[in-house]
């Protein structure tokens, strides 16, 4: 069984993220991401709301991504956090590194 699931909203570069971000499958994270930036979407979103384990890997991750979009004048979004990744969040110091927004704050993808 997946131990993350990842649900993908083309139209607004959004991935809403359900289960565990780890070592295991932080590539299915990287594969989905990938993917909207091919598509050419400038600014990307991730829910992580429903996630309910972050390791090491997924932050690196999460980090990467954000640091090579910007690089790139793009962007990467995290909204929602679930309590206990926005403290693993806080904890590696991204909110000053990633923005992240509430909910229903939207932002178009193109």
């Amino acid at each position: 069984m997946d131990r993350l699931l990842i649900h993908l909203d083309p139209r607004n570069a959004r991935l809403a993220l359900h289960g565990e971000l780890d070592a295991v499958n932080v590539a299915k994270l990287s594969d989905a991401l990938t993917d909207l930036i091919e598509q050419g979407h400038r600014h990307l979103q991730l829910d992580l709301s429903e996630v309910t384990w972050c390791d090491q890997a997924g932050l690196d991750a999460i980090l990467g991504y954000g640091h090579a979009l910007r690089a790139s004048n793009r962007s990467l979004t995290l909204s929602a956090a679930s309590p206990a990744v926005h403290r693993m969040l806080e904890h590696a110091g991204l909110p000053l590194r990633l923005p992240i927004t509430a909910l229903g704050e939207n932002r178009n993808g193109k």
